[in-house]
C-alpha cells in the first residue's frame, strides 16, 4: 500500500473497536472521521488504495471508506476488482461522492460498493450509514454469509436476486427486488423518490404507479411488509425497529 499513515494507537489501545481504513487525501474528510467515528472505530488512514489481492493485514479491516473525489474512477474500479478476487469477501466498502455526483450512487452499488455517501458529510448520517452497512453485510461476524443478509425477518439473496421471509422464498419481479434492495441499502433512513428512480429498470414518471409497485411488494412480504414505511410526497423507508 502506498503512502499509508496508520493510526495504530487507536487500534492497539482499543481492541474492542471496529478496525477501519479511510482512503483519502482530504484533511477535512479525516477530521470528520475522527470526530464522528473514533469512539467506535479504530481508524487507519492512507492516501492511496491497497494492492490487490488484499494482504492478510488489509483483510482484517471490517470497513473501507474510499473518497472518490480524490481518487476518481480508481475508487470504483478498485471495488469491481476486489469483488472479483478469489478470496473471501473482504471489508465492506463505502464510497464518498462529491455532491455534484450524487446521482451516480446507483453506479457505486453496481460496481460492488456496499453504500455511498455524498459530501458534505454529516456526523449522524455517516455513522448511521456505516452501522447499517455492517448490519447488512455481516462484517461484524466472520462466519456470516455475505451473499445472504437478514433484516426484519427478510433475507435478501444478493447472488440469486431473490428474497425469503421466515425462510420461505418470495416471488419478486425485477422492480420489486430492486426496490427492496435500495431500501435495504438505506435501512432506517427515508429514501427520497428521486434517489430511488436511478436504480429502477425503467423510470416511473407517475409516482402513483411506483406506489402501486410498493404496495404489491408489501403484500408479498406479508407481516414483514409493514416495515416498509411511506412518507407521503417524499419517499420510502425500511425500518429495522421492532
Amino acid at each position: 500500500m502506498n503512502k499509508k499513515e496508520e493510526n495504530t494507537s487507536e487500534i492497539e489501545d482499543s481492541p474492542g473497536k471496529i478496525k477501519s481504513l479511510i482512503v483519502s487525501e482530504d484533511t477535512d474528510i479525516k477530521a470528520v472521521m475522527e470526530s464522528s467515528l473514533s469512539s467506535q472505530f479504530g481508524l487507519s488512514y492512507t492516501d492511496d488504495l491497497p494492492d490487490l489481492p488484499l494482504s492478510a493485514d488489509d483483510m482484517t479491516y471490517k470497513i473501507m471508506i474510499i473518497d472518490t473525489a480524490t481518487l476518481g474512477e480508481r475508487g470504483a474500479q478498485f471495488c469491481r476488482d476486489l469483488r472479483t478476487q478469489p478470496q473471501k469477501r473482504g471489508p465492506a466498502i463505502i464510497l464518498i461522492l462529491d455532491q455534484s455526483k450524487q446521482s451516480q450512487g446507483a453506479q457505486c452499488v453496481d460496481c460492488g460498493a456496499d453504500d455511498y455517501i455524498a459530501k458534505p458529510l454529516s456526523d449522524a448520517i455517516l455513522l448511521s450509514r456505516i452501522n447499517a452497512v455492517l448490519r447488512r453485510t455481516g462484517t461484524n461476524n466472520s462466519s456470516a454469509n455475505p451473499a445472504v443478509t437478514t433484516i426484519c425477518n427478510i433475507e435478501l439473496d444478493h447472488e440469486h436476486h431473490c428474497a425469503l421471509v421466515g425462510g420461505k422464498p418470495i416471488s419478486l419481479d425485477e422492480v420489486e427486488y430492486v426496490l427492496l434492495k435500495v431500501l435495504w441499502h438505506h435501512t432506517g433512513e427515508f429514501v427520497p423518490h428521486h434517489q430511488i428512480q436511478p436504480y429502477l429498470p425503467r423510470p416511473y414518471a407517475n409516482r402513483e404507479e411506483l406506489q402501486f409497485k410498493v404496495r404489491k411488494l408489501k403484500v408479498k412480504l406479508g407481516e414483514a411488509g409493514k416495515k416498509i414505511q411511506t412518507a407521503i410526497g417524499f419517499g420510502l423507508r425500511l425500518s429495522h425497529d421492532d
